[in-house]
């Protein structure tokens, strides 16, 4: 992996690192067209929880962002291409992700702006250890290796399946590393919203929830939390978002953060 393929770290070791081949890859579009994404062809593939996620972080000008288990990147692209003069820091573990990462920075004119590690969150490289950010986002594994069966392509089932960190460690690794005031950003499965709730207690106030509705009148199978670090603020749970009408069509609301990059509305009405 050549030093000039992006902003990532000259002093990256992929040396031991589990070697994972995505083997064929396809080029997918997301927001409208406004990103081309190389993804493993039948590996763990992004879809909206990425982008919704992307969408929750509030950012100002010249914040910083860490994206913790970054896959290809395409929350990081996302929010780059939202937010211009956010900085933005990706963390993934398996290198042949960590190598499309790079790839589709680049590819996507956003380099300069996304600074790629390799690592994990249970040994972390010394320059993600060392620093705090003003906001960290994260879609960690959505299922525990006891109670869910393994993939057949490795990539996939190290993306789904929590081995040696569990919810609990990805959420205090990113409180870890967000500074006094900054925001925790979680998409995660609506039964563990108890989990983290309770990980975020005494430690991030002021959550705000937001189920993702598959359809009008249908259980919310996703749900985000965004919480402020150190904050004595209350819980509120807001709104949610309906992703489709009838049929297959997505709702406006979808439509406009999935085709056109807007923002995912975060506030109590």
């Amino acid at each position: 992996m050549a030093e000039t393929q992006g902003r990532i770290s000259a002093d990256i070791d992929l040396a031991g690192a589990p070697a994972i081949d995505p083997g064929p890859v396809t080029e997918d579009a997301f927001l409208g067209g406004k990103l081309s994404v190389l993804q493993p062809q039948r590996g763990y593939r992004a879809g909206t929880d990425a982008v919704l996620l992307a969408a929750s972080i509030v950012a100002q000008p010249g914040e910083t962002v860490l994206d913790i288990g970054a896959g290809v990147g395409v929350a990081s692209l996302c929010l780059a291409r939202r937010s211009e003069e956010v900085r933005i820091t990706a963390l993934e573990l398996q290198p042949a992700y960590v190598d499309l990462l790079v790839q589709n920075s680049m590819r996507n004119g956003l380099g300069d702006r996304i600074e790629v590690f390799h690592g994990d969150i249970l040994s972390p490289p010394r320059q993600i250890k060392d620093r705090v950010w003003d906001h960290v986002m994260l879609n960690p594994p959505y299922y525990d290796r006891d109670k869910a069966s393994l993939a057949a392509e490795p990539g996939k089932s190290i993306a789904h399946l929590n081995e040696d960190a569990k919810l609990a460690d990805w959420l205090d690794f990113a409180l870890r590393r967000l500074r006094p005031k900054g925001t925790i950003t979680v998409v995660h499965r609506t039964e563990c919203l108890d989990n983290i709730l309770l990980c975020l207690k005494g430690r991030a106030g002021g959550a705000k929830v937001l189920p993702v509705w598959p359809r009008q009148n249908r259980s919310a199978k996703r749900v985000i939390v965004s919480a402020t670090k150190e904050s004595l603020s209350p819980i509120s749970v807001l709104p949610g978002i309906v992703m489709h009408e009838d049929g297959r069509r997505y709702s406006q609301s979808a439509e406009d953060i999935l085709r056109h990059g807007c923002a995912l509305e975060l506030e109590e009405h």
